[in-house]
């Protein structure tokens, strides 16, 4: 091979390497995250936040609720991304489902702070830079919220200590009504006694009737007496 030959095929492996490497360049990096949106707030940012992000850059991040009966809702909070009328070059944008392909819920660069809700438990994100001009990027904040008109009964710790304070009281009412009567000695705390204890009275002393008259008591004994005299 002459010399001739020699630089004609340097230089051909030159111009195709140079053409390889601005295609890898122009397909730049696709990165996928999937993250589960809850009630407490979440938050995604940009590649190397706050530093400048980085040119040909592709990443997605999809959102899926805790439950079907909650949509998602995204905003953001900190935006600098190459201004454009039409955010041509450097551009985040949004999805109502859960990939790039779902239907779009807008487009959004320069210093814009958007919110978007989808419309069902999915959405997704995809952030996309260009080969010049790079910025710090942005800051989102991601949460689940209810579907509208969807309702969900929350825990009223409130009225559960109102119960518990019913309750309560009750108790101590019918404690101090047993303690009271049965300290009571009036009629009615006799009659009490008398109907609560009965049955074990009986049993233990047969003979003894708490309702007899002492003086027939007395007659009866007097009698008995007498008759083992004169015997």
């Amino acid at each position: 091979m002459g010399f001739r030959a020699l630089l004609a095929y340097t230089l051909a492996l030159l111009v195709i390497g140079s053409i390889l490497g601005i295609g890898v360049a122009a397909a730049g990096v696709n990165k996928h995250t999937s993250l589960v949106a809850g009630p407490a707030p979440g938050y995604i940012t940009s590649p190397s936040w706050p530093v400048n992000y980085p040119h040909n850059h592709q990443e997605t991040w999809t959102f899926r609720s805790i439950d079907s009966i909650y949509v998602i809702v995204v905003q953001a909070v900190a935006t600098h991304i190459e201004q454009d009328a039409e955010c041509r070059w450097d551009y985040v944008q949004v999805h109502d489902g859960p990939s790039t392909n779902s239907p779009p819920l807008g487009r959004f660069c320069g210093y814009s702070r958007p919110i978007f809700t989808s419309s069902g438990e999915n959405m997704t994100i995809n952030f996309i830079t260009d080969d010049t001009r790079n910025y710090a990027g942005f800051k989102i904040k991601y949460w689940c919220s209810l579907r509208p008109g969807v309702s969900v009964k929350a825990h009223d710790s409130h009225t559960d200590n109102i119960v518990a304070v019913i309750l309560a009281s009750l108790m101590f009412v019918t404690v101090s009504y047993f303690v009271i009567i049965s300290a009571c000695r009036g009629s009615i705390g006799r009659a009490w006694w008398v109907t609560w204890f009965r049955p074990t009275q009986d049993m233990v002393s047969p003979v003894y009737d708490p309702s007899g008259d002492v003086e027939t008591m007395e007659l009866s004994k007097d009698l008995s007496h007498k008759t083992e005299t004169e015997a």
